[in-house]
């Protein structure tokens, strides 16, 4: 378990004008597909990811999105499969932990995740200069109903820093770039990384940079892939 290469974040009523609302940061479309890939500070590939909105219904006030997520590593071979999720609710999205994970997820395997904590939450109206949300997460890892460890992410001065046009193999995107720092603790090791993530409107996360605590990029992510 070691630090993330942290990657890609996030009520219906019957109008199609808050359904874009809701859309604002995060497709919250069902079939939309969103691929990933990951490198090392040196541009190496490292790993892959795909994401498919698998189901958006409505709960209550709030419309919640179902996502499947494959990460697969250097040659292609899937190396992990699970779920994720995503609120839309009021002005902003709200997205699970693993949300922001990437390749980190690749080391819980088969075992069975529960996740708990504040979740990351992204307001649906950003601006520059614009403080967001401090977050507490945990992850807890099990097989067969026996515990095996707890992780806990908390993040701390998440800024929204300013609106910039990013290109990826996907597109050209308007996006605004966002930083916080991440502080993580597994059962022998803690870190704390920098991270920056450009999110655009009706995509969600197009780009993202991890830097240690020395200010040296350590890992990097990029939407290789976008479809509605």
């Amino acid at each position: 378990m070691k630090k993330a290469a942290v990657l890609f974040l996030l009520a219906l009523s019957s109008s199609f004008a808050f359904t874009q609302d809701c859309d604002a940061f995060y497709a919250v479309k069902k079939g939309v597909k969103l691929g990933y890939s990951y490198f090392d500070a040196k541009d190496k590939l490292t790993s892959s990811s795909e994401t498919v909105v698998t189901d958006v219904k409505s709960v209550g006030n709030a419309v919640e999105a179902q996502m499947s997520i494959t990460m697969k590593d250097k040659n292609n071979k899937p190396t992990f499969e699970g779920a994720s999720k995503v609120v839309c609710k009021e002005d902003a999205v709200y997205l699970d932990i693993t949300n922001l994970l990437g390749p980190q997820t690749q080391a819980f395997g088969k075992m069975e995740v529960s996740l708990s904590g504040d979740g990351v939450v992204l307001p649906n109206n950003l601006k520059a200069g614009q403080k967001l949300a401090d977050s507490h997460n945990e992850i807890k890892l099990g097989m067969n109903g026996t515990p095996i460890m707890t992780m806990t992410f908390d993040i701390r001065e998440y800024t929204v820093e300013a609106e910039e046009k990013v290109t990826t193999p996907a597109g050209t995107f308007d996006c605004f770039r966002t930083s916080y720092q991440m502080s993580s603790k597994t059962l022998l090791v803690n870190t704390t990384v920098k991270v920056v993530q450009w999110f655009a409107k009706g995509v969600g996360m197009v780009k993202s940079e991890t830097f240690d605590k020395k200010g040296n990029l350590d890992s990097w992510m990029v939407l290789q892939a976008f479809t509605k």
